[in-house]
């Protein structure tokens, strides 16, 4: 079976994780995995890579507009008007794709680039898998209690329009991929799709799947007490309710620093007067963004890891790469008590749970592990036992290959 996987947006391929680790999985069962990705400059418009998945690259550049003219302010006001899709160019390079590489089923990463590829799918008679990274409605409302009331009434209309977009496209789709449990009751219950359509690929990992090099450990946090959060950061990801704990919880705990890995440039300056705001500056470190390579690194140095969420209908039904990283290292986690975060960490039994937005709450847990360094060291056993077997990529690999399998006996 050919297998051609749709990725839209500017990173390319192998940029995203998820991608990675699914074209991954999908060649070692087997199948012929090809990608239809956007064309980076200077790379070539079709390679084989080593790992055996065939990449297929385009030039189609979304807009581009300068900065401080009328047009750049007209573009960023239309963004509150309606969703964002790809350019019409994109459905017909779908098209040739399927026609060239003799694509067999399709695979459409993320709820944007579908409507098109739902069409060229359609166009071909070709079953199309739906890949849902992210609730993309919940997304689009994750900062709207920050936001002016116009901004607010504008979100809600785009939060209605990406509903509409699920509900018209997600019952055309063979099979609708989605990363944890309560995302496939989000869908069961707002949609026609059916239960046997729906299938649970987490963001799971194993030793194979984290990006490592051969390298002598190097601790980056010597002599500090040290809660590290790694990855993006946004108004959903509860960066402002750690910072707001750190400031409770650094006087109590010795040498205390919350370390806050991975942010880029132009988000640090948020980061530092959110810093300021909470009288945290002696107890959180920034680490501006480092390799992949690096991460596990600084999160071996760290005493505790965090997945701070937020609650917003976006992180109520998602779970982030960093968790199972976090176990499959053998750290212990204090994450917020959002249903998929609560769930996992309850059922491996590999840390503590704080209420949401409360940090209060999570200085006061926070300042409970920095006392128990006994029962931490049994968190960090339970969550690296767990990350090896329940929650492993492996599993989660399983059920993407037996949706293929079912799909081609289906055919």
């Amino acid at each position: 079976m050919r297998i051609g996987m749709i990725l839209h947006g500017d990173a390319g391929y192998p940029e995203d994780i998820r991608v990675t680790k699914e074209a991954g999985a999908l060649v070692k069962a087997g199948f012929e995995v090809h990608v239809l990705c956007q064309r980076q400059s200077e790379q070539v418009a079709y390679e084989r890579l080593k790992s055996g998945v065939h990449v297929h690259r385009v030039d189609i550049k979304q807009s581009v507009y300068k900065t401080s003219t009328v047009v750049t302010k007209l573009h960023a006001f239309s963004r509150n008007l309606k969703i964002q899709r790809p350019r019409s160019e994109w459905r017909n390079a779908i098209g040739r794709f399927i026609d060239d590489a003799q694509i067999d089923v399709l695979h459409c990463h993320d709820l944007p680039a579908l409507p098109v590829a739902c069409d060229a799918a359609r166009s071909s008679s070709t079953p199309i898998v739906a890949d849902l990274h992210e609730n993309w409605p919940g997304f689009t409302i994750t900062d709207i209690g920050q936001l002016p009331v116009w901004k607010q009434v504008l979100r809600r209309r785009l939060y209605r329009q990406w509903k509409l977009l699920e509900e018209r496209y997600l019952p055309q789709c063979s099979r609708v991929v989605v990363v944890v449990e309560e995302a496939a009751q989000r869908i069961k219950n707002s949609y026609s799709v059916l239960p046997e359509q729906l299938v649970v690929v987490s963001n799971t990992e194993d030793a194979s799947t984290l990006i490592t090099e051969d390298h002598p450990f190097r601790n980056y946090f010597p002599g500090r007490w040290t809660a590290t959060y790694v990855g993006g950061i946004g108004p959903h990801r509860g960066i402002d309710t750690s910072i707001r704990a750190a400031a409770i919880a650094g006087p109590k705990i010795t040498d205390f620093q919350l370390a806050i890995v991975g942010p880029s440039p132009q988000q640090i300056p948020r980061l530092d007067r959110m810093i300021d705001l909470a009288e945290a500056s002696k107890y959180v470190t920034i680490v501006p963004k480092v390799s992949s390579a690096l991460v596990p690194d600084y999160i071996r140095s760290s005493h505790v890891c965090l997945v701070p969420h937020n609650d917003t209908e976006h992180t109520n039904s998602t779970v982030p790469h960093k968790l199972f990283q976090y176990m499959l290292l053998g750290k212990p986690v204090l994450v917020s008590d959002c249903p998929p975060l609560e769930r996992i960490v309850r059922t491996a039994d590999c840390g503590m749970i704080f209420r949401r937005n409360d940090p209060e709450h999570m200085a006061d847990r926070l300042i409970a592990m920095a006392s128990n360094p006994l029962q931490m060291g049994v968190w960090a056993e339970n969550g690296a036992r767990s990350a090896s077997t329940e929650f492993s990529w492996g599993n989660d690999a399983g059920r993407l290959i037996e949706m293929y399998e079912s799909i081609g006996r289906a055919a």
